[in-house]
Protein backbone atom coordinates (compact mmCIF):
# COMPACT_ATOMS: atom_id res chain seq x y z
CA UNK A 1 0.00 0.00 0.00
CA UNK A 2 1.42 3.41 -0.98
CA UNK A 3 0.86 6.16 1.59
CA UNK A 4 2.65 8.86 -0.40
CA UNK A 5 5.41 9.53 -2.90
CA UNK A 6 7.71 12.31 -1.66
CA UNK A 7 4.54 14.10 -0.55
CA UNK A 8 2.52 14.61 2.60
CA UNK A 9 1.42 11.19 3.78
CA UNK A 10 -2.08 9.93 3.02
CA UNK A 11 -3.55 9.76 6.51
CA UNK A 12 -6.36 7.40 5.56
CA UNK A 13 -3.93 4.91 4.02
CA UNK A 14 -1.64 5.27 7.03
CA UNK A 15 -4.49 4.52 9.41
CA UNK A 16 -5.13 1.27 7.55
CA UNK A 17 -1.68 0.08 8.61
CA UNK A 18 -2.45 0.57 12.28
CA UNK A 19 1.17 1.52 13.12
CA UNK A 20 2.64 1.46 16.62
CA UNK A 21 5.38 3.89 15.60
CA UNK A 22 5.55 6.54 12.88
CA UNK A 23 8.86 7.97 11.62
CA UNK A 24 8.17 11.17 9.69
CA UNK A 25 10.19 13.74 7.79
CA UNK A 26 10.01 17.24 9.26
CA UNK A 27 9.60 18.97 5.89
CA UNK A 28 7.31 16.68 3.92
CA UNK A 29 4.86 16.22 6.78
CA UNK A 30 5.29 19.46 8.70
CA UNK A 31 1.62 20.44 8.32
CA UNK A 32 0.26 17.20 9.80
CA UNK A 33 2.75 16.25 12.51
CA UNK A 34 0.08 16.74 15.16
CA UNK A 35 -2.34 14.46 13.34
CA UNK A 36 0.35 11.80 12.99
CA UNK A 37 0.97 11.90 16.73
CA UNK A 38 -2.69 11.16 17.35
CA UNK A 39 -2.41 7.97 15.26
CA UNK A 40 0.71 6.60 16.99
CA UNK A 41 3.94 7.61 18.70
CA UNK A 42 5.74 9.79 16.15
CA UNK A 43 9.46 10.45 15.76
CA UNK A 44 10.30 13.36 13.46
CA UNK A 45 13.55 13.30 11.47
CA UNK A 46 15.27 16.44 10.20
CA UNK A 47 15.37 15.63 6.48
CA UNK A 48 18.23 18.00 5.69
CA UNK A 49 20.44 17.05 8.64
CA UNK A 50 20.00 13.32 7.91
CA UNK A 51 20.14 13.90 4.11
CA UNK A 52 17.21 11.57 3.47
CA UNK A 53 17.09 12.26 -0.26
CA UNK A 54 20.68 11.59 -1.23
CA UNK A 55 22.17 9.35 1.44
CA UNK A 56 19.87 6.53 2.54
CA UNK A 57 22.59 4.85 4.67
CA UNK A 58 22.48 7.86 7.01
CA UNK A 59 18.72 7.41 7.27
CA UNK A 60 19.01 3.68 7.95
CA UNK A 61 21.60 4.51 10.63
CA UNK A 62 19.05 6.88 12.15
CA UNK A 63 16.40 4.16 12.06
CA UNK A 64 18.80 1.87 13.87
CA UNK A 65 19.28 4.46 16.61
CA UNK A 66 15.53 5.04 16.97
CA UNK A 67 14.74 1.32 17.15
CA UNK A 68 17.75 0.32 19.23
CA UNK A 69 19.07 -1.83 16.40
CA UNK A 70 22.28 -0.06 15.46
CA UNK A 71 24.06 -3.33 14.72
CA UNK A 72 21.31 -4.44 12.33
CA UNK A 73 21.48 -1.12 10.47
CA UNK A 74 25.28 -1.29 10.24
CA UNK A 75 25.17 -4.83 8.89
CA UNK A 76 22.46 -3.95 6.36
CA UNK A 77 24.49 -1.04 4.98
CA UNK A 78 27.67 -3.13 4.79
CA UNK A 79 25.90 -5.92 2.92
CA UNK A 80 24.48 -3.43 0.40
CA UNK A 81 27.88 -1.86 -0.23
CA UNK A 82 29.39 -5.29 -0.75
CA UNK A 83 26.63 -6.09 -3.25
CA UNK A 84 27.39 -2.90 -5.19
CA UNK A 85 31.12 -3.61 -5.14
CA UNK A 86 30.58 -7.15 -6.42
CA UNK A 87 28.26 -5.94 -9.19
CA UNK A 88 30.76 -3.26 -10.28
CA UNK A 89 33.47 -5.87 -10.62
CA UNK A 90 31.22 -8.07 -12.74
CA UNK A 91 30.30 -5.14 -15.01
CA UNK A 92 33.85 -3.85 -15.41
CA UNK A 93 34.03 -5.01 -19.03
CA UNK A 94 30.74 -3.44 -20.12
CA UNK A 95 31.03 -1.40 -23.30
CA UNK A 96 28.87 1.56 -24.28
CA UNK A 97 26.72 4.12 -22.53
CA UNK A 98 23.75 3.52 -20.27
CA UNK A 99 20.65 5.64 -19.68
CA UNK A 100 17.71 5.26 -17.30
CA UNK A 101 14.31 6.81 -17.85
CA UNK A 102 11.30 6.96 -15.58
CA UNK A 103 8.19 6.03 -17.57
CA UNK A 104 4.89 7.50 -16.42
CA UNK A 105 1.45 7.51 -17.98
CA UNK A 106 1.86 10.84 -19.76
CA UNK A 107 5.52 11.72 -19.40
CA UNK A 108 9.01 10.27 -19.43
CA UNK A 109 11.86 11.56 -17.29
CA UNK A 110 15.56 11.04 -17.94
CA UNK A 111 17.30 10.19 -14.67
CA UNK A 112 20.47 12.21 -14.17
CA UNK A 113 23.84 10.98 -12.95
CA UNK A 114 23.54 13.18 -9.83
CA UNK A 115 20.34 11.36 -8.95
CA UNK A 116 21.51 7.82 -9.78
CA UNK A 117 24.90 7.83 -8.10
CA UNK A 118 24.42 4.24 -6.95
CA UNK A 119 24.24 3.06 -10.58
CA UNK A 120 26.64 5.42 -12.32
CA UNK A 121 29.33 5.90 -9.66
CA UNK A 122 28.63 2.75 -7.68
CA UNK A 123 28.46 0.34 -10.62
CA UNK A 124 30.84 2.27 -12.85
CA UNK A 125 28.33 2.77 -15.66
CA UNK A 126 29.07 5.30 -18.39
CA UNK A 127 26.45 7.94 -19.18
CA UNK A 128 25.88 9.49 -22.61
CA UNK A 129 27.97 12.63 -23.10
CA UNK A 130 25.42 15.42 -22.74
CA UNK A 131 24.82 18.28 -20.29
CA UNK A 132 21.29 17.05 -19.61
CA UNK A 133 22.69 13.85 -18.11
CA UNK A 134 23.89 15.56 -14.94
CA UNK A 135 20.55 16.53 -13.43
CA UNK A 136 18.13 14.80 -15.84
CA UNK A 137 14.90 16.27 -17.16
CA UNK A 138 11.60 15.42 -18.77
CA UNK A 139 12.43 14.00 -22.18
CA UNK A 140 10.75 13.23 -25.50
CA UNK A 141 11.51 10.37 -27.84
CA UNK A 142 13.38 12.81 -30.08
CA UNK A 143 15.44 13.96 -27.10
CA UNK A 144 16.22 10.38 -26.24
CA UNK A 145 17.30 9.73 -29.81
CA UNK A 146 19.83 12.56 -29.47
CA UNK A 147 21.39 10.82 -26.47
CA UNK A 148 21.10 7.45 -28.23
CA UNK A 149 22.51 5.29 -25.40
CA UNK A 150 23.85 1.82 -26.10
CA UNK A 151 21.83 0.43 -23.19
CA UNK A 152 18.43 1.79 -22.13
CA UNK A 153 16.54 1.01 -18.93
CA UNK A 154 12.83 1.79 -18.96
CA UNK A 155 11.69 2.25 -15.37
CA UNK A 156 7.97 1.66 -15.62
CA UNK A 157 5.62 3.03 -12.98
CA UNK A 158 2.94 0.65 -14.24
CA UNK A 159 5.26 -2.34 -13.87
CA UNK A 160 2.92 -4.14 -11.52
CA UNK A 161 -0.33 -2.83 -12.99
CA UNK A 162 -0.43 -2.91 -16.79
CA UNK A 163 -3.99 -1.56 -16.80
CA UNK A 164 -2.32 1.84 -16.38
CA UNK A 165 -0.94 3.16 -19.70
CA UNK A 166 2.72 4.09 -20.23
CA UNK A 167 3.74 6.86 -22.62
CA UNK A 168 6.42 4.70 -24.22
CA UNK A 169 3.68 2.39 -25.53
CA UNK A 170 3.17 5.07 -28.18
CA UNK A 171 6.84 4.93 -29.16
CA UNK A 172 7.05 1.24 -30.06
CA UNK A 173 5.93 1.49 -33.67
CA UNK A 174 7.70 4.72 -34.60
CA UNK A 175 10.67 5.06 -36.92
CA UNK A 176 12.60 7.11 -34.37
CA UNK A 177 12.31 4.35 -31.75
CA UNK A 178 13.34 1.62 -34.16
CA UNK A 179 16.54 3.52 -35.05
CA UNK A 180 17.82 3.78 -31.47
CA UNK A 181 21.02 1.78 -30.96
CA UNK A 182 19.62 0.13 -27.86
CA UNK A 183 16.53 -0.99 -29.76
CA UNK A 184 18.46 -2.23 -32.81
CA UNK A 185 20.82 -4.22 -30.58
CA UNK A 186 18.12 -5.59 -28.28
CA UNK A 187 19.56 -3.73 -25.29
CA UNK A 188 16.40 -2.18 -23.87
CA UNK A 189 15.49 -3.44 -20.40
CA UNK A 190 12.25 -3.10 -18.43
CA UNK A 191 12.45 -2.58 -14.68
CA UNK A 192 10.11 -1.51 -11.90
CA UNK A 193 10.66 2.25 -11.82
CA UNK A 194 8.85 2.74 -8.52
CA UNK A 195 11.52 0.60 -6.89
CA UNK A 196 14.72 0.97 -8.90
CA UNK A 197 14.50 4.73 -9.39
CA UNK A 198 13.64 5.57 -5.81
CA UNK A 199 15.78 6.75 -2.91
CA UNK A 200 15.72 3.84 -0.52
CA UNK A 201 17.71 0.68 0.15
CA UNK A 202 15.00 -1.81 -0.86
CA UNK A 203 14.49 -0.17 -4.23
CA UNK A 204 18.19 0.33 -4.88
CA UNK A 205 18.96 -3.25 -3.91
CA UNK A 206 16.39 -4.38 -6.47
CA UNK A 207 17.86 -1.91 -8.96
CA UNK A 208 21.44 -3.10 -8.55
CA UNK A 209 20.34 -6.72 -8.94
CA UNK A 210 18.21 -5.89 -12.00
CA UNK A 211 20.96 -3.86 -13.70
CA UNK A 212 23.50 -6.60 -13.08
CA UNK A 213 21.16 -9.28 -14.43
CA UNK A 214 20.47 -7.24 -17.58
CA UNK A 215 24.03 -6.18 -18.35
CA UNK A 216 26.26 -9.00 -17.15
Amino acid sequence: MIVGENTTVNLEALLAYGPDLIIAGNSVNKEITGELSRIATTVVIDEEETNVWNDWPSLVTKFGEILGQEDVAERYIAEFREKVKDAKEKLAGLEGTVAFVQVREKEVWLQGTDYLKTYYDGLGLKAPDADIMKEGAQITLEGLSTLDPDHLFLGYFNYSDKSIPALTDEWDDTAVWSKLKSVRNNQVYSINGELALGYGPIGQTYGVESVLEALK
